[in-house]
């Protein structure tokens, strides 16, 4: 799981998470209500691989958040592409289809699916 260091702060009506050097990730409507006890918070949020992707569904549009990257690696592995990135200075890792035609030094927006993070509280660790 990619856990990165963030905050998690008001936007507009909602909650967005912001991971430190990158832009806010929305929260869908069910989540910001379940987490406003927390927002203003640092936080650390978890998010799997499979998460960050080019490959998604129509029940996910109302929770996918863009996500810029450069690509530094990136690994085919026959049905998936793992990319080796950053989010400021912080690593994460994706994985794409081969569709995605992921290459290292290329730059691509990919999808973080906000049904399925997690959050964590970034002193305690304890889940939220």
């Amino acid at each position: 799981m990619n856990l990165l260091a963030s905050r998690l702060v008001a936007d507009g009506n909602g909650l967005a998470v912001v991971p430190k050097g990158g832009v806010p990730l929305k929260l869908p409507p069910h989540l910001a209500s379940a987490h406003a006890a927390h927002a203003g918070k640092d936080v650390t949020l978890g998010l799997r691989p499979e998460h960050l992707t080019n490959a998604w569904t129509d029940a996910d549009r109302g929770a996918l958040a863009p996500v810029v990257l450069k690509v530094e690696i990136a690994e085919p592995l026959g049905a998936d592409t793992l990319i080796f990135s950053r989010i400021g200075d912080q690593e994460i890792i994706c994985r794409t289809t081969p569709e995605a035609a992921a290459a290292t030094g290329k730059t691509m927006t990919l999808q973080a699916n906000m049904n399925h993070m997690h959050l964590f509280d970034a002193e305690s660790g304890v889940a939220l």
